[in-house]
């Protein structure tokens, strides 16, 4: 799972005519995401830049596959094993 959590706070001012106006927005936020399983979260590298947040997740490296040597059993052998 990844959560990202933020607050974001803004404030205005501005005289008009014979009054002062002064405005302010405050907020939280947060965002829960579900990674999958082929995500190496560990390595997650986050970059902020112009107002944009950016997560580069790289993927989990693929196992590498194993091969098993298929052989040919004597029948005699078998036998003389008891393998029947």
């Amino acid at each position: 799972m990844l959560t990202i959590k933020g607050r974001t706070e803004e404030a205005h001012e501005r005289h008009e005519g014979g009054y002062l106006l002064r405005e302010r927005h405050s907020g939280s936020f947060y965002r829960t995401l579900r990674l999958p399983g082929t995500v190496d979260a560990d390595k997650a590298s986050p970059h902020y830049k112009n107002g944009v947040l950016t997560i580069t997740m790289p993927k989990v490296e693929s196992k590498k596959v194993k091969h098993l040597k298929i052989c040919k059993v004597d029948p005699i052998i078998k036998t003389a094993r008891g393998l029947n």
